[in-house]
């Protein structure tokens, strides 16, 4: 049933949008102007659904903590991470730039993967989504229009504001971070103090030296 709906779906739904596309330009010139007539657009695209489909539905991922932050890496961090680039360049024999990636398909072993550079952008763009498009949305207590009616009944009911935590040094952050104290020499195990701090400004383009007070 789920892969009956899905692909009922999904054809529903690029049917829709290639008709809203050709009404918000009536001079379309291109490739989809053949889909003008509803007749061609279902002939087109009614195949499809007599096509059996597989939709991979796993298990569910334990615990709620896990599984939240399993998806949302995937609604915030970019397609490709820059680590899997392998190389840019020029190849012997080839014209133009190219680019190799490697890749995991699911259930299978490290893939490297080299396209052209125009051929690697375009599999990249795709993956950027509209402006003020919404990927992660909140709902029940936590959607934008009952958040705030509801914080007003639960803090009357509790009576006392939530208890702010307070903020940590960049030492205590550090030492909860990597389990080390930055400041204790890891030779003579006595502490260290911080003179000053030196760094190479791109704005100044030259090192500017930092004097904590």
């Amino acid at each position: 049933m789920l892969h009956k709906r899905y692909r009922f779906l999904l054809v529903k739904h690029l049917k829709e949008s290639i008709t809203h596309y050709l009404r918000k330009h009536p001079e379309e010139e291109g490739e989809l102007k053949v889909f003008r007539e509803k007749e061609v657009l279902d002939a087109f695209f009614d195949p499809f659904l007599k096509i059996n489909w597989y939709v991979y539905d796993s298990t569910d991922l334990e615990p709620e903590k896990f599984t939240v932050g399993y998806i949302l890496r995937y609604a915030k961090r970019p397609a490709l991470a820059e680590c899997r680039i392998s190389y840019y360049g020029q190849i012997e024999g080839e014209e133009g730039d190219w680019v190799t990636f490697t890749y995991k398909e699911r259930g299978a072993s490290l893939v490297e993967y080299t396209i052209s550079v125009e051929k690697f952008i375009t599999l990249l763009i795709q993956h950027i989504l509209p402006p003020n498009f919404r990927v992660v949305r909140y709902s029940g207590l936590l959607s934008s229009r009952l958040k705030a009616r509801y914080e007003k009944i639960t803090r009357r009911l509790l009576r006392k504001e939530v208890e702010r935590e307070k903020l940590r040094s960049w030492r205590e952050r550090q030492i909860l971070f990597t389990g080390k104290d930055p400041l204790i020499c890891p030779i003579c195990k006595k502490e260290m103090k911080l003179v000053e701090v030196a760094f190479f400004s791109s704005k100044e383009e030259k090192i500017v030296v930092y004097e904590p007070p």
